[in-house]
């Protein structure tokens, strides 16, 4: 496929990262190279023909990670709006890879530690060739000088998501997006139609966090130890401890003129900013705090959520819901409230009878203990309800309690999860990616090499939204699924979508 312009971009010298500090950094972490011996790892690279030319956008935190899980493909460019936030993170990798190496001496379990020697080759390939990428600060600059790559990774705040995966999608590239895969609901159907338009193999980042756990829960589904579930429960206690919400906008009262920030964050604001109104910078908001704020994130529903519901949403075919209700603690419009529970309803599908999810945030809701007649982890779970029992899967484990009984029955969890969990999901999308070509999109796809799509994850995330829009619209929502609009108060729809900010794409 011939590569397209992405937009017409006037390049200046600010839109190219400085290398100077990277490099002199770099150089002095590719000595941990070595920490761990190659004949320890195991794992071998791929043939230079095999590989492909992945660039990177938004690598301060989760997208360092998931290019980290990528690096024996080539790593060709790398795009970020603060260097500053970016190389301090860099210079901590060879500390954290002699710490997780330390951590092999220590008795595991096989599957524990063969993900945490997989997680210290990808930092050491990373390593090793972080050097001779490309740095950019504006991804337009990017994805137009870029003409060789093959797939880009989107690690950016929740906002700019879907811009930007719309834009390498037209400059015919394969796209992995971290979760959420968008922040309104008319980006997730814009998204979708415009994958059916291209071949581009798409996957959206929802590694789950026990492989163990949800293989014992999709076993206990395939022994029907269930019957037909009719109610699930979802909590976490995000975002207590983890950012701010149901404040002001604004927490540290400093100023760019006070020396207190970033100074490439600062000259990069707009950036940052993309379609979302114009806000002045604070240091409050970056690099992590902008997950409460609603013009940037969305708050706990959107970090933890996808992760959380992403399993029960799939075992139990959901779909999308006929009615949602949010409620809230305080809620100013500026910043997600502290707490909130929402109630989503799902119509019978086939034989398969409605399903109602509660999903709450911020506290432990007493559902989830007195259905499931036992403790619970307040840190977060899912708790299925069905007509033999209750299944409860939180971080102490997987717990089975049949009706009627009185004690609850821990499942066993799999000594190694099987394929679909053991690999990093987003290497299977880097396979899918190379079978494209050969094989088809399609076929890739198929296979399940690319686990979840955009199309397959954009009920997931819809669903997920629609409690935003309840939360906004102050109202019990009645939604038409298939023609994707509140028909019940009809004045929510303005909260489906937003107007972009003039000189970005809607």
């Amino acid at each position: 496929m011939k590569r397209q312009p992405v937009t017409s971009v006037t390049h200046t010298d600010r839109d190219v990262a400085p290398r100077r500090t990277f490099l002199k950094g770099a150089a002095a972490a590719a000595v941990a190279f070595t920490i761990v011996p190659r004949h320890v790892l195991g794992a071998g690279y791929l043939p230079p023909s095999d590989t492909l030319n992945i660039g990177a956008i938004g690598i301060g935190g989760a997208g360092r990670r998931r290019i980290m899980s990528l690096a024996d493909q080539r790593i060709a460019a790398v795009c970020d709006i603060d260097w500053t936030h970016v190389d301090a993170g860099f210079a901590r990798l060879p500390a954290e890879i002699h710490h997780a190496a330390s951590r092999l001496d220590e008795p595991l379990s096989d599957a524990a530690r063969a993900r945490l020697t997989r997680q210290i080759d990808s930092a050491q390939r990373f390593l090793a060739q972080a050097p001779r990428a490309r740095r950019y600060t504006d991804y337009r600059v990017m994805l137009d000088r870029e003409r060789d790559l093959d797939a880009i990774v989107i690690a950016t705040p929740d906002h700019t998501h879907a811009v930007i995966a719309l834009a390498a999608l037209q400059a015919g590239l394969h796209v992995l997006v971290e979760s959420p895969l968008c922040w309104s609901v008319d980006e997730v159907r814009t998204l979708v139609r415009r994958t059916r338009e291209v071949s581009a193999v798409t996957h959206v980042g929802l590694d789950v966090a026990s492989p163990e756990r949800a293989r014992a829960v999709r076993d206990a589904f395939a022994a029907d130890l269930l019957g037909d579930v009719h109610d699930v429960h979802v909590w976490t206690d995000r975002p207590r401890g983890c950012w701010p919400q149901g404040g002001p906008r604004v927490t540290s009262g400093a100023r760019p003129e006070t020396g207190r920030v970033s100074a490439p964050a600062a000259r990069a604001w707009d950036l940052f900013l993309g379609p979302a109104p114009a806000v002045p910078f604070d240091p409050a908001y970056h690099p992590f705090n902008w997950r409460g704020k609603t013009d940037w994130g969305l708050g706990a529903l959107g970090d933890a959520g996808p992760a959380l519901v992403a399993q029960p949403h799939e075992l139990l075919a959901l779909g999308l819901p006929t009615t949602i209700e949010t409620r809230a603690t305080r809620f100013d419009r500026v910043t997600y409230p502290r707490a909130m529970t929402t109630r989503y309803v799902f119509p019978a599908r086939g034989r398969r009878p409605a399903v109602t999810l509660t999903w709450s945030d911020g506290r432990l809701p007493p559902e989830p203990a007195a259905v499931h007649g036992g403790p619970v982890d307040g840190r977060g779970g899912v708790l299925y309800v069905g007509a033999r029992g209750t299944l409860l899967d939180d971080a102490r484990g997987v717990e089975w309690r049949p009706r009627h009984a009185a004690r609850a029955e821990a499942l066993a969890l799999p000594a190694r999860p099987d394929q679909d969990e053991d690999v990093d999901r987003g290497r299977r999308w880097v396979r899918a990616c190379q079978i494209g070509p050969a094989m088809g999109v399609d076929a890739g796809q198929r296979r399940g090499d690319a686990p979840m799509s955009v199309a397959r994850a954009a009920d997931l995330m819809e669903t997920l939204l629609l409690g935003i829009v309840a939360l906004k619209a102050d109202a019990p929502l009645t939604y038409d699924a298939a023609g994707g609009r509140v028909l019940e108060p009809a004045a929510a729809n303005v909260w489906l979508r937003r107007e972009p900010r003039a000189g970005w794409p809607g």
